[in-house]
């Protein structure tokens, strides 16, 4: 999927995000993925929300912290962002993802 991505293959990732198991959280996971590099950030969150497993967990309140930044009208207005960042915050389980929040944070305050 990535090397898709990374390609720009476009109509080789739309057929590959059909066949995915959306009743799978690794297919629901993906196709979060898939729209969130798309920009259609609402869409991303949609099945980002449905992920349940707790190995995801990171991951997928990063992206969701993510995509509500990106949907902000006013960047400028970013506090009512900040409690889902905190969010993964609190779900880091290593030093890395700590600090891959905290240079969200410090890339969204002085943007």
């Amino acid at each position: 999927f990535s090397f898709m991505l990374n390609k720009n293959k476009r109509k080789e990732i739309s057929q590959y995000i059909l066949s995915c198991d959306k009743s799978k959280d690794i297919g629901l996971l993906i196709s979060g993925l898939y729209h969130f590099s798309n920009k259609e950030y609402s869409r991303s969150v949609i099945y980002l929300e449905k992920v349940q497993d707790a190995k995801f967990a990171f991951l997928r309140s990063l992206l969701v912290a993510d995509c509500n930044y990106e949907m902000l009208v006013d960047k400028k207005n970013y506090n009512s962002i900040l409690q889902f960042y905190q969010i993964s915050l609190d779900l880091a389980r290593t030093e890395q993802q700590k600090s891959i929040i905290k240079n969200r944070i410090r890339f969204i305050k002085y943007r």
